[in-house]
């Protein structure tokens, strides 16, 4: 009985595991694309007419992109959105 819940435990864990599995390289390219639209279209550092800097959970997602774009597509998809640019193609 203990051993058949350990061996349960240990399915479980690995379901969960293979759900976060490493990134996928098209999604990172799709992040890194919706990061440069964004520092293009509404935050250009270097732009006179917009000097702004990203609000924290921009910034954060744009951090991400290469470790975590799951997380980082939908917070820079709405940053832009919001603001009624088009997305990248994906």
């Amino acid at each position: 009985m203990k051993s058949d819940l350990i061996v349960a435990g240990a399915v479980c864990l690995g379901l969960a595991l293979a759900g976060t599995a490493a990134a996928q390289p098209g999604d990172i390219a799709y992040c890194t694309a919706l990061s440069h639209s964004y520092t293009k279209y509404v935050a250009d550092p270097n732009s006179p007419r917009n000097p702004t800097n990203p609000p924290a959970d921009v910034a954060t997602a744009e951090s991400k992109c290469d470790s975590d774009p799951g997380a980082a597509i939908p917070v820079l998809e709405h940053a832009l959105t919001d603001r009624k640019i088009t997305l990248p193609v994906r």
